[in-house]
């Protein structure tokens, strides 16, 4: 008989076996294929920190969405809290997204959903991450922004954050809209 059985092993393997009957002199092999659970993405084990994007191609999200999908793999919802910061982000999402993308047919793949918020108060800028929601004190505006346009048909302003790929501004924006974004993985320190 032939056939193919898979099972799930421990810490992620998928042990796949194949087999045919042995009148057809065909080889008999077992491949074992490490899959990352979730809560490994993102172990914490390093020594300092880092940016994580997602969505370059398919897994775009809504804000809310990303930000759960941070949550959900022992990440935070990235938020740069200085110039260097900023410019550490800007650099891993232009290597991670590849050429920019010009066309205004593609314009949400060029921002990024970052972790800030004036939901709670119009123009106060919060950390997502905190449960506290503390106040942000570094800023990287676009021209004109943060504007609160009220468009779409929406009750609500622009009451979240996305971060251009081609120049590391900030659009206060909707959080409807499915972009790429961009996690944190903590360092063991922080």
């Amino acid at each position: 008989s032939s056939g193919i059985n898979a099972e799930y092993g421990d810490s992620g393997t998928y042990v796949f076996t194949a087999t045919k009957d042995p009148s057809s002199k065909n080889v008999f092999f077992t491949l074992d294929v490490k899959v990352p659970s979730s809560n490994t993405i993102c172990t914490r084990e390093q020594e300092s920190g880092y940016f994580v994007v997602y969505g370059r191609h398919r897994d775009c999200r809504t804000w809310h969405e990303a930000k759960d999908f941070c949550y959900e793999n022992n990440m935070d919802f990235a938020i740069p809290k200085s110039v260097e910061e900023n410019n550490q982000l800007l650099s891993v999402i232009q290597d991670t997204m590849g050429p920019i993308t010009n066309s205004n047919t593609f314009y949400h793949l060029n921002m990024i959903w970052i972790g800030a918020t004036d939901r709670g108060q119009e123009n106060t800028f919060l950390d997502a991450n905190s449960r506290t929601m503390q106040p942000l004190t570094y800023f990287k505006w676009m021209g004109g922004q943060p504007d609160n346009s009220l468009k779409h048909d929406q009750e609500e302003g622009q009451d979240v954050v996305a971060f251009s790929r081609i120049s590391g501004r900030w659009d206060d924006t909707y959080g409807f809209f499915k972009r790429p974004f961009a996690c944190y993985c903590p360092g063991a320190n922080e």
